[in-house]
């Protein structure tokens, strides 16, 4: 009798283990489910994607090979998980996140949420978690040279989705061998639209919606943003080497027009301890009716925070020079820059601000995308991070995509480059000397 209850007894507790070893990877590991399924399921904390019935096909392209994979001529559905985990590669990345420079975020976890509308879509830094990653995130400019499988995870998960992540234009990773990189990235994450995964310096859908989180004011006169400045205009420059485009284009202008220049490159200014820089540099900046956001590289789609976040963010006018005017009607909220490929010369240019800066009604113009709204139909931007995850959810294992032309894909085909030439150092005959340039 003794022997059989402890026989009984043994086998319960033998089935609680497996039972807790069952629910523990459960939570660890991806929920699986099925579309379609009873009503209920969205309540189990499953995201339902449903695939269009195909035929596999493989779809051709100059820069990538894309594919499904699906039972000929039958319907079928999408098993979707419940948990999106991405393996960030390199250290920039996870500086980029926020994290790192945020104790309080930190607390020596290792898995990290950094899109707050998707909980179950999590980062980390840990090379060791990566045949348990969705995607794997390469930061292009601190890749190696030439492709170096030693560098690169040794294993790579069926279907997991490498991505080849930049900020920066095609001119500041020239030196990288990106033809030996072919067939090695699923998707790209670039500030340019035609990436599988946009990742902007900032957009209209962010801006507009960092102005619905102030308050409201009804019945107050329309505010007169002119009255607010007693300065002309400013530019922040810190990349001080002389033969670009920008530094020229600068100098005649500051024949005609008072700019004052401030960073590297000029009058040092806000160098105190890095919490009150962004403070320091917000109450500067809001103090003149004009900032120039000029790029360092003329590249199509290539708008940085020098526009959205040192301008518009701060309430100022915003000078362009570098992507075409087109990019910036299509991105940037309508009358709400002024470029300077629409003058003759910087002189005329010069002439235009002053002009503007002595007319408040005119010059209030250029505030009226403010009140405007964000249209329904336009792209919503919910941030590079959310905007991976996004895609990540919303993609079909099914549908395979493979960077066979990676290099001119990034830089362009031959004759319609994304940038337009510069004169570099390694251009200029040696010895180089002193290649830089200082505003007084």
């Amino acid at each position: 009798m003794v022997t059989r209850w402890g026989f009984f007894i043994t086998l319960t507790l033998l089935n609680l283990v497996v039972l807790t070893t069952i629910v523990m990877w459960s939570l660890w590991l991806p929920t699986v489910g099925w579309a379609g399924q009873d009503s209920d399921s969205a309540t189990r904390g499953h995201i339902w994607t449903p695939c269009l019935p195909k035929k596999s096909r493989q779809q051709n392209s100059e820069f990538y090979k894309s594919w499904e994979e699906a039972a000929s001529g039958q319907a079928y559905y999408h098993p979707f998980q419940s948990r999106v985990r991405v393996v960030l590669w390199s250290d920039a990345l996870w500086w980029r996140t926020g994290v790192a420079a945020n104790k309080d975020r930190r607390n020596n976890r290792t898995w990290y949420k950094l899109c707050p509308g998707r909980p179950a879509c999590e980062f980390t830094r840990e090379h060791m978690w990566v045949s348990y990653a969705d995607a794997v995130v390469f930061h292009l400019p601190t890749l190696p040279g030439n492709y170096t499988p030693e560098m690169m995870p040794s294993k790579r998960k069926v279907r997991q989705k490498w991505v080849l992540f930049s900020m920066e234009s095609p001119v500041v990773t020239r030196s990288k061998n990106m033809t030996s990189y072919a067939g090695v990235f699923n998707w790209t994450m670039t500030y340019r639209a035609d990436s599988d995964v946009v990742t902007s310096y900032g957009s209209k859908s962010l801006l507009y919606n960092s102005l619905r989180a102030l308050p409201a004011n009804p019945g107050k006169p329309p505010r007169n943003f002119a009255r607010e400045k007693d300065r002309l205009a400013v530019w922040f420059v810190s990349n001080c080497y002389a033969h670009l485009t920008r530094h020229h284009y600068a100098k005649e202008l500051r024949k005609h027009l008072r700019v004052d220049v401030f960073g590297r490159c000029g009058k040092p200014i806000c160098t105190d301890d890095k919490r009150y820089r962004s403070d320091c540099f917000k109450k500067t900046v809001k103090r003149y009716k004009f900032y120039l956001s000029f790029e360092s590289y003329k590249c199509k789609e290539y708008i940085t925070e020098k526009f959205w976040r040192n301008a518009l963010e701060n309430e100022v006018v915003p000078v362009v020079l570098g992507a075409p005017k087109e990019d910036y009607v299509r991105l940037a909220p309508p009358g709400s820059f002024i470029h300077a490929d629409d003058f003759n010369s910087p002189k005329d240019l010069a002439l235009y601000l002053k002009k503007l800066a002595r007319n408040d009604k005119e010059y209030n113009k250029y505030f009226r995308w403010r009140s405007m709204g964000f249209k329904k139909n336009a792209t919503y931007d919910r941030g590079r991070w959310c905007n991976l995850c996004d895609k990540l959810i919303q993609t079909c294992p099914q549908e395979r995509k493979m960077y066979t032309d990676i290099y001119r894909w990034w830089k362009g085909k031959e004759g319609e480059e994304y940038c337009e030439r510069t004169l570099l150092p390694e251009d200029i005959p040696k010895p180089h000397y002193d290649l830089s340039i200082h505003f007084n």
